[in-house]
């Protein structure tokens, strides 16, 4: 099925996988989906752990992977899906996906 990422190199393969998390959250449903992760992961929230500052860290990582486009409707998306200010936020202690 990826057969032809075998064939790249280390830094074609990188550009392929960046392109690849671009174009999955590219569209509305993407957009929401996105928005949702950010959230389990305390995107722009104050983190009150260690486990919550891991997970941030992460949001951010996956933002670059993103793209800056991306990235920016995310910040969006995020704020219209769950109502929030980007200012700050309001941690409810859940763990990721528990809503």
């Amino acid at each position: 099925m990826l057969d032809w990422m075998a064939g790249l190199s280390a830094e074609k393969r990188l550009e392929a996988i960046d392109r690849a998390f671009e174009k999955v959250f590219a569209g509305e449903d993407g957009m929401v989906v996105l928005a949702v992760i950010l959230d389990d992961l305390c995107f722009l929230e104050e983190c009150r752990t260690p486990k919550e500052q891991a997970w941030n860290e992460y949001a951010k990582v996956l933002l670059k992977r993103c793209g800056r486009n991306i990235s920016a409707q995310a910040v969006n998306a995020w704020v219209n899906v769950f109502g929030k200010e980007v200012a700050h936020g309001d941690r409810t202690g859940r763990e990721p996906g528990k809503g």
